[in-house]
């Protein structure tokens, strides 16, 4: 993990000379690769970032995303940790599959309405109940 990270500030420094602001994505956690918010968080810590949270709504309810919220924040320090600076809602009220996921094709929720529903959450709603500020929301 030394020579990762080695490896990762290297090329932070040799691709961000001259910028004033530098995006990171971190790795997506999957079932199998539980490692990543770790390691994102060992490249965070590293590189001294500040951290914004990216999350989709999904089917969740703005309840169920406040939980969601919170265990992102804690895998990465909790809220000791001050470099977390907020959340940003992703393909908020986008058609979603009984899964959760975002449908590709918006045509899709035309040809069959039982594939993709659209919830209708109201921002405000999600700014006035996470544990994080909400930077922002896309649609």
């Amino acid at each position: 993990q030394d020579v990762l990270m080695e490896e990762i500030v290297a090329r932070y420094h040799e691709n961000t000379k001259d910028a004033e602001v530098v995006l990171i994505e971190g790795l997506v956690p999957t079932r199998k690769h539980q490692f990543a918010n770790a390691l994102n968080y060992e490249i965070a810590k590293t590189l001294n970032a500040e951290i914004v949270f990216v999350l989709a709504l999904g089917n969740d309810s703005p309840a169920q995303l406040k939980e969601r919220i919170e265990l992102a924040r804690t895998s990465f320090g909790g809220s000791k940790n001050k470099n977390i600076t907020g959340v940003i809602i992703n393909k908020l009220n986008a058609p979603v599959d009984d899964q959760g996921r975002t449908r590709p094709d918006l045509s899709e929720i035309f040809d069959d309405s039982t594939k993709a529903s659209i919830a209708h959450v109201d921002p405000a709603q999600l700014f006035a109940n996470s544990p994080l500020p909400v930077l922002g929301c896309v649609p």
